[in-house]
């Protein structure tokens, strides 16, 4: 996980490194090399996403961006933001409520719900995985709704982990790491 704040990691554009991976994500070649920087925006500034590629030529994706924890691929706002909003919608509060609790537009917050509802059930399970191998003795609590289930799955992971080391863990981040960047 990335190991600084997320203001200090706007404050320097979002050029703090991300472990490089050993070996290519997608097929496990052993070689990876540095392919740049891009640069993308989020509501709160412009931020440097890191590139690798795989050294083998067959490789069905050949380059790799390194999202830091702290975004979701695909979306402009940081992970805390979209945590909260569907943490929210689990509570049982509308997108436009929510939306104006965060200050941003309703349509922002309804496409995440909109996207969490259809892949909440799938990224919760990535995740309730993830908290088995951690402790085989952790079971999710029954709720209904893939947006609920998704934001469960969420704490359970995470909680199943600091179970493990002691160490503290902030669960949105953590999910977006396991989840590879695909939250949403």
């Amino acid at each position: 996980m990335l190991e600084v704040t997320v203001e200090a990691w706007l404050a320097a554009a979002g050029r703090i490194e991300v472990p490089r991976p050993l070996s290519c994500p997608t097929c496990g070649h052993g070689r990876v090399y540095f392919d740049g920087w891009y640069r993308r925006q989020t509501r709160r500034g412009r931020v440097s996403i890191q590139r690798v590629l795989c050294g083998d030529e067959g490789c069905g994706q050949r380059s790799h961006s390194l999202f830091p924890d702290v975004l979701v691929s695909g979306r402009v706002d940081l992970v805390s933001l979209i945590g909260w909003a569907l943490e929210a919608k689990a509570a049982g509060q509308g997108h436009r409520t929510i939306a104006e609790t965060l200050g941003v537009p309703a349509a922002t917050v309804r496409g995440w719900l909109r996207r969490a509802a259809e892949r909440g059930g799938v990224v919760a399970t990535g995740l309730l995985a993830v908290a088995a191998m951690a402790d085989p003795a952790v079971r999710a609590p029954p709720v209904s709704g893939p947006i609920a289930c998704l934001v469960v799955a969420v704490r359970v992971a995470a909680d199943a982990y600091v179970g493990l080391g002691g160490e503290p863990v902030d669960r949105w981040r953590f999910a977006v790491r396991h989840s590879g960047g695909r939250l949403l």
